[in-house]
């Protein structure tokens, strides 16, 4: 019986159906999400670049953790 043609074209059919809920539940979640913070890509933005002047000794110009120029020292 369980491995009858008929009964596994129904599991097929359940599971399925199944699986297309669950999609169309994950889609309407995604899309009544907030988008993200203002200035959340500008940000990832500077930290990478910042990053990457860090990491690459011949870039012009000190990098220091934060992104933003040291200011003359007194």
């Amino acid at each position: 019986m369980w491995d009858s043609p008929l009964y596994l074209e129904y599991i097929t059919d359940e599971r399925m159906g199944e699986l297309a809920r669950t999609t169309e539940r994950a889609r309407s979640l995604g899309r009544l999400q907030p988008s993200p913070p203002c200035g959340l890509r500008r940000r990832l933005a500077r930290r990478l670049v910042s990053l990457g002047l860090h990491l690459d000794p011949q870039a012009a110009g000190p990098a220091v953790p934060n992104g933003r120029a040291r200011l003359a020292s007194r």
